[in-house]
Order: C-alpha cells, then structure tokens, then sequence
C-alpha cells in the first residue's frame, strides 16, 4: 500500500498546478509576473467607468473651469475653457470603482471676472452616473442627458436670466 502514496503525492502537485494555472489571468506565465497585453487592459478597466460631458456657455464672457476629486480623473487636464456661445468639446470623467473615496466630482465653472456667478456641477457615480446642478444666486445653470452619442450630458453654463437656447 505504501507503493500507491508517492502516486497519490504526484496526482495531489498535478492537481494543484492545474488549479494555480487555471485560475491565473494567462495560463502558462510564471507566478508572480502581471499580465499585459489586452487581458490586462479589459480587467483594468472593469475598475474605470467613463462618462461624457460637454460645458456649454450661454453667457457673454469666456469661463473657466476646476474640479478635482481623488477617485476621480478628467480629461482633458486642465479643464477647457469656454468662449461665449460655444462648448467645451468632449470631456471624459472616469470613476474608479475600487477607489474608497468620494464617488462624486464637483466641477466648478464660472467667468474669470466675475467670481460670483459660480455654477457647480456634479457628476456622481453609483452603479450608474446621475448629474446634478448647484447654482450660485447669479447663475441658472443646468445639466441635460445628451441625444448626440459623442457625449452623455450637456451642462449648460447659463448666467441668470440668459438661458439661450443650446446647440
């Protein structure tokens, strides 16, 4: 019967390789080394959720734009600024899930001159982006969902009493 164990032990370290193999992200590359190529690429970014904006400025002078969060990334970097009657181009906001911080981002625009008429807006992530506006006493801005598929939302900077029609 003893003959059988050194088998049983040869069976048992197969076994677990299989295992170790199977469950690895590329079958085959030595333990310990991290994956590359694209199978790296989709599981990163399971993690990032992307989602589209536009900034457009119904106001007469150009905006400019902050906003910052720590699980948060923007892009372009810095924010573009505005000139009146125009937007700001695509900007991605993307979340990281796996982040444990905030699952919001502000994103503050306002004219350089006039410090007052600050309109805040605020993208929030939770199984789903949901889009919000805090305006300053000056401001009567707003945030859209997009029908052009470049983009999800419109946020439409609008200084009190403006409110244009939008593109």
């Amino acid at each position: 019967m003893q003959a059988h164990k050194p088998l049983e032990f040869v069976a048992l370290i197969v076994g677990a390789i299989a295992i170790v193999t199977g469950c690895s992200s590329q079958a085959g590359s030595p333990l310990g080394s991290s994956p590359t190529g694209p199978s790296a690429s989709r599981a990163h970014s399971l993690d990032i959720v992307p989602t589209r904006v536009k900034i457009y400025n119904s106001g007469s002078a150009t905006i400019s734009g902050s906003g910052s969060s720590a699980c948060w990334t923007i892009s372009p970097t810095p924010l573009p600024s505005v000139s009146p009657d125009t937007d700001s181009g695509v900007v991605t906001l993307s979340y990281n899930t796996e982040c444990a911080g905030p699952n919001f981002i502000d994103i503050s625009y306002a004219p350089v001159s006039g410090a007052d008429a600050i309109c805040t807006f605020v993208t929030t992530y939770n199984m789903g982006f949901s889009y919000s506006v805090d305006n300053s006493e000056d401001t009567a801005c707003t945030a859209t969902p997009s029908h052009n598929l470049t983009f999800d939302q419109l946020f439409s900077y609008d200084p009190a009493g403006s409110l244009r029609t939008h593109r």
